[in-house]
């Protein structure tokens, strides 16, 4: 799947952020970063690239950020440590 993402504000037309996996260059999938106020409504709109595809399957995730999203740190294994 080649998806692009859009958080749409209350009115579903106004466009507030918008990735696609070529924007996502720091983590293996798609991550918008969008602060909203307590009782505003948005909305998600998910696309595919290309518009023949038949389907695609795909997660969305809203909250604080998990532990390992936000510690900026990589580790790669084995790690040694001395």
């Amino acid at each position: 799947m080649q998806p692009t993402v859009r958080l749409l504000a209350a009115d579903k037309r106004t466009e507030l952020v918008w990735t696609d996996l070529s924007q996502s260059t720091a983590t293996p999938y798609l991550l918008l970063q969008h602060a909203v106020a307590k009782g505003e409504t948005i909305y998600v709109d998910i696309a595919h690239r290309d518009p023949g595809a038949a389907q695609g399957f795909y997660r969305v995730s809203a909250g604080p950020l998990l532990r390992s999203e936000g510690t900026g740190k990589v580790v790669y294994l084995p790690m040694t440590v001395r």
